[in-house]
């Protein structure tokens, strides 16, 4: 096992059914990853900062919010009504897969060598475009990321849901394919 450092416990959503998680947040192999478990869904590892270095940084010149809070809400980047956070999400953003067809040193998403494979079915990414349509208010666009959204077979039934859903897209791609 490699040895990693807990730098925080907080709150998280499950990407699968969106319920609050205990998360935490971990220095290692020179990263911060955020790590969580859902009871029904399994554990799920992310990149949360590629350099531990930058984090501490940017951790040394982190505001306050504009309201302090007691609870530790996972929710705070606009998906519900929080009454702590004062925006609400404008263009929501779906990892369809963390796969790729580049090899990227530099990848943002560390789409390169993943460690596990991340691709939510169909009828999960609809759900997720359903529940954001339901935020009041809802989000005007949506954009599709990852790794490479367009490795997936089914990336044009992806954007037909939610342009049925009348969403503004936005893929976010590498081009190749």
């Amino acid at each position: 096992m490699k040895e990693q450092k807990l730098l925080r416990e907080t709150f998280s959503v499950c990407p699968v059914c969106l319920k609050k998680i205990k998360a935490y947040i971990v220095e290692k192999d020179g990263k911060v990853v955020i790590q969580k478990e859902c009871k029904e869904h399994g554990s799920f590892n992310d990149t949360y900062w590629t350099r531990a270095d930058l984090y501490h940084e940017a951790e040394k010149i982190k505001k306050p919010s504009a309201e302090p809070f007691q609870d530790n809400c996972p929710y705070g980047n606009g998906i519900t009504q929080c009454q702590h956070h004062l925006s609400k999400t404008v263009m929501a953003v779906i990892d369809v897969t963390n796969e790729c067809d580049l090899k990227c040193p530099i990848c943002f998403a560390n789409a390169a060598q993943p460690p596990d494979l991340y691709k939510p079915t169909l009828e999960n990414i609809h759900s997720m475009l359903q529940f954001l349509k339901k935020q009041e208010p809802p989000p005007l666009a949506v954009m599709f990321a990852g790794g490479e959204p367009t490795v997936r077979d089914d990336i044009v039934e992806i954007v037909k849901m939610a342009h049925d859903l009348k969403y503004m897209i936005l893929l976010a791609t590498n081009g190749i394919r």
